[in-house]
């Protein structure tokens, strides 16, 4: 039996029992009384006497009655302890109110039930108590609080965290969310990376080889985890973790996404850096639309700010960077490591307003080749610096631009198409002076709402190498773009649909270049 109907059945049973009645005959006692008539039934009405097979198929059949009988005399028996059991709860529980109405929030429509605690005997409830017990009311808060052994005024529902689960015995609530999403890609190019458009991918001098394929992928999907303190001191008091399917170029394999924790304004873990605006991107289909921004997810300990001058969002932390990324000269190959002293400073600020939000983000970290024996050290400051902003072109916020922007000095891998292509921040030259790379990119999107359930998203990207090393690499990437367009069709809030085109042009530092384009469609289930 479960909680919920053992809770009906208290309620519903106490109208016609009391603890001190007595108990009611059991099953096995009616048994001679109960066969005698089932065999006097039984006789043939002619009075014949009946064969030995007869009375023995007779005699069966009464027999699985009986048990029968017993299975429900058990039933009931255990029905009679789990309604004392209930009983008791609710006296003790009567015993701590003083006897009176306990009343409960109906997060659902913000009103107000009332609840009547049950005596340790039915017969001590008066008629109108009675009448409050069978309220449809009443009813509607038992079909929400179902586990009964919790007490009635156990909270199951919160609006403030939706579609979240308490974890009884504490004031932790859990949610699992995320989405599954399916591409069909079709590339006519040859483009190196067959799941994302990836701008470094594209083929160039016959480099990766160019022809066209098609690909059926899944690796976007991911699964996140939300565990929330619901009676903190601090508005924000949780733990997220999230994972997608990202793991290596032909695996499915679980990469992590985000792992942290938030302590009112202190955040500890790996999210996305400070310097990273993700709302000016729109809804871009393919993977690879990240290579536009500035920034990227990192391990990070960040401190959320108080607004300053009533209006200004401020933030301010330490990062992971990739430090490694400086190209060595073959004479001092395998004698020194790129590696700084220190994680970088990254910090923020944010306007928000009713229709819109500007951002600028900014970060300083060192750039270190340590050699051998003194040989090639050498230190440099490398920073980057980013603008971005959303602005919605209606009053109901249904439409908007948005706009990112990105100059970098010694950490180009902070250009996310630069970092998916591997280029490297510095170079040592032969004299054992560091060279750093400097670069920039911009993006600019847009979404619109279309009539009935359709939307449809524009995104142009850009990023160039402005200063380059002398010592890199003829087949580096030197400069790209890539545009999107799609078409997304919304068949409800937990399913849609969509197509996109996309196409762009990469050229490399020797000045040779290859454009490339692709058709993707996709499905979206979030739940």
């Amino acid at each position: 039996m479960t909680a919920q109907s053992a809770l009906q059945t208290h309620d519903q049973s106490s109208m016609f029992e009391t603890e001190d009645r007595p108990e009611r005959p059991g099953i096995p006692k009616l048994a001679p009384a109960l066969l005698l008539i089932m065999a006097a039934l039984a006789t043939p009405a002619s009075g014949q006497t009946m064969t030995l097979e007869e009375m023995q198929a007779e005699l069966e059949v009464m027999q699985a009655k009986m048990q029968q009988m017993q299975a429900m005399q058990l039933k009931m028996e255990q029905m009679e302890k789990e309604l004392k059991l209930l009983r008791e709860r609710d006296a003790a529980r009567q015993a701590e109110t003083g006897g009176q109405l306990v009343t409960h929030s109906d997060t659902s429509s913000g009103t107000s039930q009332e609840v009547l605690p049950s005596t340790a005997g039915a017969e001590a409830e008066s008629d109108a108590q009675i009448a409050k017990l069978t309220t449809p009311d009443t009813q509607a808060i038992l079909d929400t609080m179902p586990i009964a052994p919790l007490g009635r005024g156990e909270q199951l529902n919160d609006p403030d965290f939706k579609k979240s689960v308490p974890l009884f015995g504490s004031d932790y609530r859990f949610s699992i969310g995320g989405y599954a999403k399916t591409d069909l890609i079709f590339d006519f190019d040859g483009v190196g990376d067959p799941y994302e458009f990836v701008l470094g991918a594209i083929p160039v001098n016959d480099s990766p080889q160019g022809g066209s394929y098609s690909k059926l992928g899944i690796r976007e999907s991911r699964t996140n985890l939300e565990i929330r303190s619901m009676n903190s001191r601090f508005p924000i008091d949780k733990f997220f973790l999230e994972f997608d399917f990202w793991d290596g170029a032909e695996n499915t394999n679980f990469r992590l996404r985000h792992a942290y924790m938030q302590y009112g304004q202190l955040l500890a873990g790996r999210t996305w850096s400070i310097i990273t605006e993700l709302r000016a991107l729109p809804l871009i289909m393919d993977f690879a639309a990240g290579d536009a921004i500035l920034g990227g997810r990192s391990e990070q300990i960040k401190w959320d700010g108080d607004k300053i001058f009533g209006a200004l969002d401020w933030a301010i932390g330490l990062e992971a960077y990739d430090d490694t990324r400086i190209v060595t000269p073959d004479t001092l190959e395998g004698r020194g490591l790129a590696r700084a002293d220190a994680p970088r400073l990254s910090g923020g600020l944010s306007y928000p307003w009713d229709h819109g939000v500007l951002s600028v983000g900014g970060a300083v970290n060192e750039v270190r080749f340590d050699g051998t024996d003194g040989l090639g050290d050498e230190s440099e400051l490398g920073w980057s610096a980013v603008l971005g902003s959303r602005i919605y072109l209606d009053p109901d916020n249904q439409h908007f631009l948005g706009f990112n922007a990105g100059y970098t000095n010694g950490t180009v891998a902070d250009i996310i198409a630069f970092a998916n292509d591997g280029t490297p921040n510095a170079a040592l030259d032969e004299n054992g002076n560091l060279d750093l790379a400097e670069g920039w990119n911009a993006n600019i999107g847009m979404h619109l709402n279309l009539p009935g359930k359709f939307s449809t998203n524009l995104h142009y990207a850009y990023t160039k190498l402005e200063e380059i090393p002398e010592l890199f690499a003829p087949d580096e990437m030197a400069e790209a773009w890539a545009a999107h367009v799609n078409l997304i069709y919304d068949f409800d809030p937990r399913f849609r649909v969509g197509m996109e085109y996309m196409w762009g042009e990469r050229q490399i530092v020797s000045g040779d270049d290859g454009d490339a384009s692709r058709l993707q469609f996709s499905t979206f289930y979030y739940y």
